[in-house]
């Protein structure tokens, strides 16, 4: 199959989408969970995840939005969906800014369930 790219499966996530948080909090049962953790050691830990992901791994999302992060009932945190995700190349400025976007949209979308949970 010469030319069908990389694939990626995991196991499926118990747990929701940020956007679905922020739009039903009154649907979620695990919102005591994540009201329980501290707000700015997960945007520290999400944070950590995207450096390491951009200067680690040389991978960029290029659609990180609350819909691509989740939070599963034990509170652990996830980045989904790399469908649009691209590979570093050395000398490539295409990429430039895009972890200080990646993490401000990571920081942005936490304080954002954070103030729509309170």
């Amino acid at each position: 199959m010469s030319g069908f790219g990389t694939c990626f499966g995991m196991e499926k996530i118990d747990g929701n989408s940020l956007n679905i948080i922020m739009e039903k909090p009154d649907t979620i049962d695990f919102l005591d969970v994540i009201k329980n953790q501290n707000m700015l050691e997960v945007i520290g830990k999400m944070k950590k995840f995207i450096i390491q992901m951009h200067k680690e791994k040389k991978i960029v999302h290029r659609d990180l939005t609350p819909r691509n992060i989740m939070v599963d009932r034990k509170g652990n945190w996830y980045v989904i969906d790399f469908g649009k995700g691209k590979r570093i190349e050395i000398g490539d400025d295409s990429t430039e800014g895009s972890e200080r976007t990646d993490v401000s949209t990571v920081e942005n979308s936490i304080r954002q369930l954070y103030a729509a949970i309170a």
